[in-house]
């Protein structure tokens, strides 16, 4: 099997392996890995080469919250792809953790890691990443449920009375955005950031000048509007 991550293992900030997560094949233990890993002095690359190891293993690495995330893979595979797989993993932690997520929280939650992980990567290969998706496949139950549906997220049926039609029909069109949703009064608004940054000579000439932007934008418009870019005729 070729370009797919094969592992993620999750550590705490005293370098203890909290979870392992096989995706696919023989992957380097969490234990085998880290040693590899610490090698390196830091501050340590997010892609690291291990020539040494049997087969030769590309190790991706993020630290996040005093966590470290170790992904690998032992076949060519696009370096951002699995950097921004780590982020998504993050995120989704936050999201059905609390931000921060810390090392307790995991091992409390043991069960929806791993449902969370299960979806996000599908036998090494990325697949569900947006939150919105997430929660209609993962079951979250006892207080972790409740606090989600206290604030309107929905679940997973945790029976099997509801009708999966239903559940297929009611649920986001699109995976980033929640089905339904409805604003008091549909508006849009958007920041433009500027900033300009000159440096000058003693006497007073500029040398460089450089000019950048940034748009904050803000939508709160119900439903899932059309975008139409109208483009006027002058004559």
């Amino acid at each position: 099997m070729n370009s797919v991550i094969e592992a993620l293992h999750i550590y705490d900030e005293h370098k203890r392996a909290i979870l392992s997560h096989t995706y696919a094949s023989r992957p380097l233990s969490a234990a085998h890995l880290l040693p590899l890993y610490l090698e390196h002095t830091a501050p340590r690359p997010n892609l690291i080469y291990l020539s040494n190891t049997n087969p030769p293993t590309l190790v991706f690495g993020l630290e996040h919250a005093d966590l470290l995330y170790l992904a690998t893979a032992s076949s060519d595979i696009e370096p951002l792809l699995v950097l921004e797989f780590l982020h998504r993993v993050v995120d989704a932690l936050e999201e059905f953790l609390g931000a921060p997520v810390l090392a307790h929280k995991i091992e409390a939650s043991y069960d929806v890691v791993a449902q969370l992980l299960t979806e996000m990567c599908d036998a090494g290969i990325v697949s569900t990443t947006e939150p919105n998706a997430l929660r209609d496949v993962v079951e979250v139950e006892g207080f972790l449920g409740k606090l989600l549906g206290s604030i309107n997220l929905p679940t997973k049926p945790l029976t099997g009375s509801s009708n999966p039609s239903l559940i297929a029909q009611n649920g986001p069109s699109l995976p980033w955005r929640r089905a339904n949703v409805r604003h008091t009064s549909n508006e849009l608004y958007a920041d433009v950031v500027e900033t300009l940054s000159v440096t000058l000579a003693p006497s007073g000439r500029p040398i460089a000048a450089f000019a950048n932007g940034t748009i904050a934008f803000t939508s709160k418009v119900s439903g899932v509007p059309d975008i139409v870019c109208f483009i006027p005729a002058f004559g």
